[in-house]
């Protein structure tokens, strides 16, 4: 791996990325598409750039940085690798490898974690890509991180996460449903919360009250709801064609009419 890494993108982990590539002696910079960013300042960005770590918030600011605004891709003659780390769609992602030059080494790794423990070397990637991609990656990846997995070839490490999410989605919103009927029966919620702890739900109960990625910060936010609807999103999005997708559209539309709450 040659060149100097680049972490391109909005999400929270960018910086902390950041700070642990610098720490493990890595040439690395960061770059935000938008916010003051000229054409200018992405030109500079690319220089040398050898390996791009796009933590984008969505799609749109991934088409930002690769293609259109930004165009890191063609900004960037010396770029060897491009690691998506960034929750999107398993189809957006398979579809890149048709967008960008066969010289670029591509491989998608969503992160496993909370914002803890990505500040602390704590993550776990599920990775996506050929063999020698991914093994050229390890370095990069394990200077963020504590665990690296790979998945299968390039979209499946984002179909893992968007699995996984689904799954923790869903005994969320039964969590916060249970809680919804306590409340009304006007059951004692932090001891509820306690027994149910001591209890096999207590992996609902930990995703809930801690663990979650979607409701650490905000459990009572809007925001906090359209994570819900996009975790459900991307794994109907990575369903076979075959799929029964009854169960999941319902737990979407649910979602929809979902109400943050702050747990007591």
């Amino acid at each position: 791996m040659t060149g100097k890494v680049g972490v391109a993108g909005s999400s929270r982990l960018a910086v902390p990325a950041l700070r642990l590539l610098r720490d493990a002696r890595f040439e690395a910079t960061g770059f935000a598409s938008g916010g003051g960013q000229t054409a200018q300042d992405a030109t500079e960005f690319a220089k040398g750039l050898g390996t791009l770590i796009v933590m984008a918030a969505d799609v749109a600011e991934t088409e930002a940085l690769l293609f259109d605004t930004d165009a890191l891709v063609t900004r960037a003659p010396a770029l060897e690798t491009l690691i998506i780390c960034a929750t999107l769609t398993p189809r957006y992602i398979r579809a890149l490898r048709h967008r960008i030059p066969h010289r670029i080494a591509v491989i998608d790794a969503p992160a496993l974690g909370s914002f803890r423990q990505a500040a602390e070397g704590r993550l776990t990637f599920l990775v996506g890509g050929a063999v020698e991609a991914v093994e050229g990656a390890k370095p990069v990846l394990a200077a963020l991180g504590q665990k690296v997995e790979r998945m299968g070839s390039l979209g499946a490490g984002t179909s893992a996460k968007v699995l996984r999410d689904f799954l923790s989605a869903s005994g969320s919103a039964m969590t916060r449903l249970a809680l919804d009927w306590a409340e009304a029966q006007g059951l004692d919620e932090p001891k509820l919360l306690d027994m149910l702890q001591a209890s096999p739900a207590r992996p609902l109960v930990a995703a809930e009250c801690d663990m979650s990625e979607f409701g650490m910060d905000t459990p009572a936010s809007d925001e906090t709801v359209m994570s819900l609807i996009r975790d459900v999103e991307g794994a109907l999005d990575a369903a076979l064609s075959d799929a029964h997708l009854t169960p999941p559209a319902a737990l979407r539309d649910a979602f929809r009419h979902l109400r943050g709450r702050a747990l007591h």
